[in-house]
């Protein structure tokens, strides 16, 4: 529970900064229902209403998505398939004490997302690429969906676990041959 309570108060201050820095952004915050009168964010967003720029909606999570210029979340879900099925610009603000508890094979997966520059794990980094998104959407989506894609097909459908492995296992060797073949 403590570290999930500092996640959310480092998302806090990252939606904060991020409203600064950028006065046309309106972020739209969706709390699991169970959280939303003891997370920070929903405190945060209850108790300093910026000019309508941040708000918390009911609506569902994939209708919100398809509305967004961005769309934000804290860990590798459902939600991040879903947002991925429907191309929509997405970051992940994880941090590192649940990167250290995932396995050899999860570990690999974030570390393919965080060089493709949608998984981050501090502020500074996730504000120089909010900072790419906005000044050059499509260029940042282009680059990154090549990945997107190949992350969706191995493990965002339901499958087997052993086809689900095989297709991890292959997704995992072709970026790391692209990886390799770009550095020549």
């Amino acid at each position: 529970y403590e570290e999930n309570y500092k996640k959310n108060i480092r998302i806090k201050n990252f939606l904060e900064k991020s409203l600064n820095l950028y006065e046309n952004l309106t972020i739209i915050y969706k709390p699991f229902s169970h959280t939303y009168k003891k997370d920070p964010i929903s405190i945060f967003i209850n108790k300093v209403t910026i000019d309508k720029k941040i708000y918390i909606s009911k609506k569902s999570a994939t209708d919100l998505m398809y509305q967004a210029d961005l769309v934000m979340f804290d860990s590798i879900s459902t939600g991040f398939a879903e947002a991925v099925a429907i191309e929509a610009p997405t970051l992940i603000y994880n941090n590192e004490f649940e990167y250290n508890l995932a396995s050899k094979f999860g570990k690999k997966i974030n570390d393919l997302l965080y060089q493709s520059d949608v998984i981050f794990y501090n502020e500074e980094k996730g504000l120089e690429i909010m900072k790419k998104i906005i000044v050059n959407k499509a260029n940042h989506n282009s680059q990154k969906l090549s990945n997107l894609k190949k992350f969706q097909e191995a493990i965002a459908y339901p499958i087997s676990k052993n086809d689900f492995l095989e297709n991890m296992n292959h997704f995992i060797w072709e970026m790391w041959n692209n990886e390799n073949l770009n550095k020549w």
